[in-house]
């Protein structure tokens, strides 16, 4: 198998930025429907 990481620390660091983003994507998607719903 081939992974497309180096090194497990950047598995890791990869999975802990996950929500990060996935929480930022949730604000962008509620504040553009708010904006539309206005």
């Amino acid at each position: 198998m081939i992974y497309p990481f180096q090194s497990p620390v950047e598995l890791l660091e990869a999975l802990y930025a996950m929500p990060a983003v996935a929480g930022e994507l949730n604000t962008a998607i509620r504040s553009t429907r708010a904006d539309a719903d206005d």
